[in-house]
């Protein structure tokens, strides 16, 4: 699936559906989302507070915004994805529970 970032604050968002929240199997009121970049890629999945990770991961949640929630990514995240938010999409895909962000491949 194909998305456009929103300006948000100081970086970026993305809007996530409920569909998409929905395959993640998670509660995005209260879900704890580990962010790990490999190769250009982000790999968001939930992490309990108890884990071992928890302490050297970036850990983000969920944001309302209006009736849809979304996904905040400092820009400090976008330049390691070498997104160039106004110009370029993303390509979004769920796989195991586990949300993968990458830049979309023009057509």
């Amino acid at each position: 699936m194909r998305k456009t970032l929103i300006p948000r604050g100081n970086g970026w968002a993305i809007p996530t559906s409920k569909n998409i929240i929905k395959l993640l199997s998670i509660d995005p009121n209260s879900a704890l989302l580990r962010f790990k970049i490999i190769d250009k890629v982000l790999y968001i999945k939930e992490i309990m507070p108890h884990d071992s990770d928890c302490d050297k991961s970036l850990i983000r949640k969920f944001s309302k915004v209006n009736t849809s929630w979304c996904l905040y990514l400092p820009n400090s995240i976008i330049s390691l994805l070498e997104i160039i938010p106004d110009k370029d999409e993303i390509k979004i895909e769920v796989n195991d529970n586990v949300l993968i962000v990458r830049k979309a491949l023009s057509d």
